[in-house]
């Protein structure tokens, strides 16, 4: 991550475990953020301050789009370290009167650390 500070992937897809997610073969990562960027809508501080970070449950950071979810990693506790899946599909409503809190509800683990995501992506053309 501090390597390259955020990035636009070819064409990535994270290969996924089918009962962890609803899509068959993965998701795909649209952008890493990075930080300090000339473009504000690719600095993670941005999505996290202005786009997600109320709706994220306090120990993850989103480090990538994937196609409108997150890939996030747990930045304190138990969760240090851990890259999760956030799945806005499955968050309900997170703004106006009706929204909820955010919860673990709509959040998967998908590797115990960034090295080991990192071997999961493979090109779309490998599925």
């Amino acid at each position: 991550m501090l390597t390259y500070n955020g990035g636009l992937p070819e064409t990535t897809v994270c290969v996924s475990d089918k009962e962890k997610f609803s899509v068959e073969k993965g998701f795909g990562i649209t952008e890493f953020f990075g930080v300090d960027l000339d473009v504000e809508t690719n600095n993670l501080i941005y999505y996290f301050e202005s786009q997600y970070g109320k709706h994220i449950v306090k120990p993850l950071l989103p480090i990538a789009d994937a196609c409108n979810c997150l890939v996030c990693i747990g930045i304190e506790g138990e969760y240090y370290g851990k890259v999760f899946y956030w799945d806005i599909d499955e968050a309900g409503e997170t703004d106006g009167p009706n929204a909820k809190a955010p919860t673990f509800d709509c959040v998967t683990e998908i590797a115990p650390g960034f090295l080991s995501f990192s071997k999961m992506l493979v090109s779309e053309d490998e599925l």
